[in-house]
């Protein structure tokens, strides 16, 4: 990101460095830097293949082929060697190149704290893997018929996962792998994942809604058709939001007595919530001004991207 560059304006408007420092408000800032250039990876990545109106958002097949390329970054190659060009554009062939050069130059950073870094690769691959899987949805016309339907993927493209995990690295935190398989901190991370997930559908509902996306809560209860409107609606996405603050906390209680790794990484996960509630309200400017939903008045040249 070069100084003046649009790609750098983004970032200062979008505040990704802020939401970094509010999950991240006690780390060192090399690692506060680190976090935040994952944080604005994921952003850069999600807008390019997150859309209904390009063949990278569409068209599985070439989704899977640049998902490749990013997990070939976070295990340490910053160039696909011998790998036939793809089909797009030259600049945004260029934008791919750099992103998994971002990535491979992330793993190596991490590689300083530990050489253990396979959970944050686990969960990067499961992050990609679910964007390619809401690609071939979106392909197909195939939209959210249920909550649950649509929370089973959010979990894995909302990229909550690997913040953690890359969180837990630069914190030193480590969870033993016998208490990661357990059901109760399977359901406190899924918690923190949809309520992150759920806040920002509740803030990205009227941009998202603008350009054609369904991949929103609000717009799943929309679709159910159970509230008689748009007010019941909001009011029903509110309710699965708080619903997640309490599943997490019931979750978090069965973890109590747990080794210091995992109660550092419950810690972590309550910083995110809180963290991400408060970016919402306070510092993604990008969100805040498009958050109403009286779209009716709403011409779409207003809203900022």
């Amino acid at each position: 990101m070069e100084p003046g560059s649009p790609e750098l304006r983004i970032v200062e408007r979008a505040a990704f460095p802020e939401l970094a420092a509010l999950v991240h408000d006690d780390d060192e800032p090399h690692a506060l830097a680190l976090v935040a250039n994952f944080i604005s990876f994921l952003f850069f990545f999600d807008d390019m293949v997150d859309s209904a109106e390009s063949d990278v958002g569409t068209d599985s097949s070439l989704t899977r082929l640049i998902a490749d390329r990013m997990m070939a970054g976070v295990r340490g190659r910053s160039v696909t060697v011998g790998a036939p060009a793809l089909p797009l554009t030259r600049e945004d062939r260029a934008r791919i190149d750099a992103l998994q050069r971002m990535l491979a130059d992330i793993s190596h950073r991490l590689r300083a704290y530990t050489p253990r870094i396979e959970p944050f690769i686990e969960t990067v691959g499961e992050y990609l893997d679910g964007v390619v899987d809401e690609a071939h949805l979106r392909g197909l016309g195939i939209g959210f018929s249920t909550v649950e339907f649509y929370s089973d993927l959010r979990v894995l493209v909302s990229g909550v996962r690997p913040c953690l995990d890359l969180g837990a690295i630069v914190r030193g935190i480590e969870v033993p792998p016998a208490l990661r398989e357990t059901e109760a901190f399977a359901r406190a991370r899924r918690a923190c994942n949809l309520n992150c997930s759920y806040v920002n559908d509740l803030f990205s509902y009227k941009k998202e809604a603008l350009m054609g996306e369904a991949s929103n809560v609000v717009m799943v209860l929309e679709q159910a058709g159970v509230a008689h409107n748009m007010r019941d609606t909001l009011n029903d996405a509110c309710g699965l939001t708080s619903r997640t603050v309490l599943d997490y906390l019931a979750a978090s209680r069965e973890l109590d007595d747990s080794d210091a790794g995992t109660r550092g990484y419950l810690r972590l996960m309550q910083n995110w919530m809180r963290g991400n509630l408060d970016w919402c309200l306070e510092a993604n400017h990008r969100y805040v001004e498009a958050s109403s939903t009286s779209l009716a008045d709403m011409q779409v040249n207003s809203l900022s991207l």
